[in-house]
């Protein structure tokens, strides 16, 4: 069976098709809604119409609807990064943030070989000598003073410095670039805070916790822990992400199938020596992946994970038949419905291009090397593990060379004893 020729794999690729024009060149986002609504109503016409007529009318009518969905939504996203305030506030501007701490802060002393870490602030206002910046929301980095006292994630701050365009690249992009990643602030002065309070914000608490928590449990390795568990990359030192990347293990410190999939098995294992239902262990398991995913932020390799785990024991509890590719699309809707310019993200497009890739080429690949090979125990995890790690390779070898301008072809091997070993950590 084609899988690419299912309902909802086809009607991603019309959605993927208007989509990316739209963040790449913008247009009018409400013209492109009402265009869909009017194809939508058109299709449902034609699909009453007499047998006699064509009957793919309907469902070219609901992919071409899929399409401008897509570019309305892409074209929102475009408008939307160009007109965000992060991209907007010049060099050097003196800026007053008040927002709340997404990750815990600490001050490096007097320690003047090492630079403080930025950390992220959701901003809730933002204001320059000129008074309020309007159309600021979502997040901003910011570089508290090295002296500051350590701050727990969900603290109310309101911060007075400078704000620092980050270096543009050799080669601009001529697609919309993400504003999180304009500049950061400069942080000359806290001038309020207050400590974080579990009504107001209780997933950036929760967080703030769990952050301090494994720092008491790890006290020498607490900011790679921050990273494979909460997947807080802020405090973890450049020279190990550096190893992590020449190696090809970079993916470990990111939140992907691997965790989410660890998490959710152990949570199922646990409620089967302690013989659950079936039924409410399936839903408990589901809200509590749901509730980790929240914590850590929603990272889009994560929510892909979870809406692949999620769909998978939903379709196991209610006995329906699934298959990987129609799944994998409906992540992507989700995600990119939501956040239309995460597309541009390498996150994104690394966590996709490897699972499409171990999809669509491991079969092909196994089918080419001897049976003989697979005979034992030993050797048919081997070749699985090989092949596996190859057409992932194969499928964000270039995605990485872009971004990053590197490939790590060592990874191929490296991540036999990797990724088992980092699950089992």
């Amino acid at each position: 069976m084609n899988y690419l020729t299912l309902p909802l794999v086809l009607a991603f690729f019309a959605f993927l098709a208007g989509l990316l024009p739209g963040l790449r060149f913008g247009g009018p986002p409400l013209l492109f809604a009402a265009g869909a609504v009017l194809t939508l109503v058109a299709g449902a016409l034609s699909g009453r119409a007499p047998a006699t007529s064509h009957p793919s009318r309907a469902s070219v009518a609901l992919l071409l609807t899929f399409a401008l969905v897509g570019a309305a939504l892409g074209a929102g996203g475009h408008h939307g990064a160009l007109g965000d305030c992060r991209a907007r506030i010049p060099d050097g501007m003196a800026l007053t943030v008040r927002g709340v701490l997404a990750a815990n802060a600490r001050g490096v002393g007097n320690d003047f070989d090492v630079r403080n870490p930025l950390v992220p602030v959701a901003i809730e206002e933002a204001r320059t000598v000129r008074g309020i910046v309007p159309g600021c929301s979502g997040e901003v980095r910011v570089r508290i003073p090295r002296n500051a006292p350590t701050m727990r994630a969900g603290s109310e701050l309101t911060l007075q410095g400078g704000w620092r365009e980050f270096d543009a690249p050799v080669i601009r992009s001529a697609w919309p670039a993400d504003p999180a990643f304009a500049g950061f602030l400069e942080v000359r002065e806290i001038a309020s805070r207050s400590p974080p309070r579990f009504a107001s914000h209780p997933l950036l608490t929760l967080r703030g916790r769990t952050e301090a928590h494994l720092h008491r449990i790890f006290p020498r390795h607490g900011a790679l822990a921050d990273a494979l568990v909460l997947g807080r990359r802020e405090g973890l030192d450049r020279t190990i992400s550096d190893r992590f990347a020449q190696s090809g293990l970079v993916h470990l410190l990111a939140i992907s199938g691997t965790h989410v999939a660890l998490i959710a098995g152990v949570l199922l294992l646990l409620g089967g020596v302690l013989r659950v239902p079936r039924v409410p262990l399936t839903w408990s398991t589901l809200v509590l992946v749901a509730a980790y995913l929240a914590v850590i932020g929603a990272p889009a390799s994560a929510v892909r994970s979870g809406i692949m785990v999620g769909l998978g024991l939903v379709a196991v509890l209610l006995q329906r038949p699934s298959a990987a590719l129609p799944v994998v699309a409906a992540s992507a809707f989700v995600i990119l419905g939501f956040t239309p310019a995460a597309v541009l993200d390498p996150g994104f497009q690394l966590s996709y291009a490897g699972v499409l890739g171990i999809l669509l080429l491991r079969g092909a690949m196994l089918r080419r090397i001897p049976g003989s090979w697979r005979e034992h125990p030993a050797g048919r995890w081997t070749v699985e593990s090989l092949v596996v790690s190859c057409a992932a390779f194969v499928a964000t070898a270039p995605i990485t060379a872009y971004h990053f301008g590197q490939v790590a072809p060592v990874s191929i091997l490296a991540n036999l004893p990797a990724i088992p070993l980092s699950g089992l950590a």
